[in-house]
């Protein structure tokens, strides 16, 4: 969730800077909102982490009251920050994300029109296209009944002939 989160927080601030100036942004409350959505949900899950290790703390002490003390009482004892834990690990994270992406998504698909890509035109009529992508390489003219110098004959070479090979001789050096 923490990723997912600053994912969403890297993506709408990436999409404000690089397409759309907030002066001109409908909706800029938002994207404002999905900032504080994408962090409260990155804060919930570190204090989550934070009170299940308190509760982990309060289950080995519970555990060693019940178990070594023979405490029953200790069986059914329930803590506030166990409630607390529940609720977190359970839905309010997610819900901050679920928050904070639908704001997202929301000022995204409202300004998208209005950002500086390729369906815009410019002033003159002519389709405009964003700035920073790649181009296509321009073709070069042709100069017509120039020719680039006087082409060299070829001369057929003959083939090369092939080496002969060492003859072995038939007998045999062994060692007397």
């Amino acid at each position: 969730m923490l990723t997912y989160s600053g994912a969403g927080l890297a993506l709408s601030l990436g999409f404000l800077k690089d397409f759309i100036p907030i002066r001109e942004a409908r909706l800029p409350w938002a994207l404002y909102g999905s900032w504080v959505a994408f962090t409260a949900a990155m804060v919930l899950v570190v204090l989550s982490y934070v009170v299940s290790q308190w509760v982990l703390e309060l289950q080995l002490d519970r555990a060693y009251r019940y178990y070594e003390k023979r405490e029953e009482a200790a069986y059914d004892e329930i803590a506030i920050v166990e409630i607390i834990a529940k609720h977190l690990n359970g839905w309010l994270y997610a819900t901050a994300f679920a928050i904070g992406l639908s704001l997202t998504i929301l000022f995204v698909s409202i300004n998208l029109s209005g950002a500086n890509m390729v369906n815009k035109s410019d002033k003159s009529g002519n389709w405009a296209y964003a700035q920073d992508g790649a181009i296509g390489t321009k073709m070069q003219r042709v100069e017509r009944g120039v020719t680039g110098g006087k082409m060299q004959p070829v001369n057929p070479s003959t083939p090369a002939q092939p080496t002969p090979q060492p003859q072995q001789s038939s007998t045999s050096n062994k060692p007397k």
